[in-house]
């Protein structure tokens, strides 16, 4: 689990397999949710992010570890991919 800087809990998982392929996923019946925006390539999961999309986005509850997460969703998370 990570934590957002407000101090939520939030539930992302990290599966990691010999080979060294990641896959980041969020819990069932979270409201935490990949996103990034239509044009852009980084995905984002902390709302209080600076680069959090608003407006113009994709969003998906699970992320391949080839995708380029934000570092400062990381960052705040304290997840380390």
């Amino acid at each position: 689990m990570a934590k957002e800087s407000s101090g939520n809990l939030i539930a992302l998982a990290i599966f990691r397999c010999p080979l060294g392929h990641v896959l980041y996923e969020t819990a069932a019946g979270t409201e935490t949710r990949f996103r990034k925006n239509l044009n852009g390539d980084t995905w984002h999961f902390l709302k209080d992010c600076s680069q959090w999309p608003v407006t113009n986005f994709s969003s998906l509850s699970y992320m391949s570890g080839e995708a380029t997460i934000c570092n400062e969703c990381l960052a705040k998370g304290s997840v380390t991919p």
